[in-house]
């Protein structure tokens, strides 16, 4: 039996280059099954005439403010909603707290609705682009000049 059965589904056949209507069974966290018949499962879920799709990656984004916005998943849960499963923060330099205060919330609280993927140099060590901009163009909102771009 299978955890969990997504039936009359549609998703992306690459190989047939067209939008493919199955049912799509999970076990273990992976694709189980695909196909048209229907295999017994724990959970059901309907989902004719939507397209099921895996997780999306966020490539930048800002995470949890756990400092001043206290040890819940606030940007986490609303990412999951619209379907980022994965979130890479740290790009633009502008960090919420330290990595090790991340890091020792996300263990706290058992792990986080989404997989955070922090790029090296966090804080500290690497100037963002918004802190690059900042120095050359200042920080007024106007497009930069040629002479500053």
């Amino acid at each position: 039996m299978l955890e969990i059965l997504i039936k009359n589904g549609i998703y992306p056949d690459y190989e047939k280059k067209e939008m493919v209507e199955a049912n799509i069974g999970i076990q273990d966290g992976k694709i189980a099954y695909i196909g048209q018949e229907t295999p017994e499962a724990a959970r059901v879920i309907e989902a004719e005439g939507k397209v099921v799709s895996p997780g999306f990656i966020d490539i930048h984004m800002h995470e949890e403010d756990f400092v001043h916005e206290g040890k819940q998943f606030i940007i986490a849960n609303m990412m999951l909603e619209m379907g980022v499963t994965t979130a890479v923060g740290g790009n633009c330099g502008v960090q919420k707290q330290p990595l090790s205060i991340f890091k020792s919330v996300l263990n706290e609280l058992g792990g986080s609705p989404v997989n955070y993927l922090i790029l090296a140099g966090y804080n500290h060590f690497r100037i963002g682009h918004r802190q690059i901009r900042a120095s050359v163009a200042g920080t007024d909102g106007r497009a930069a000049g040629n002479h500053e771009a």
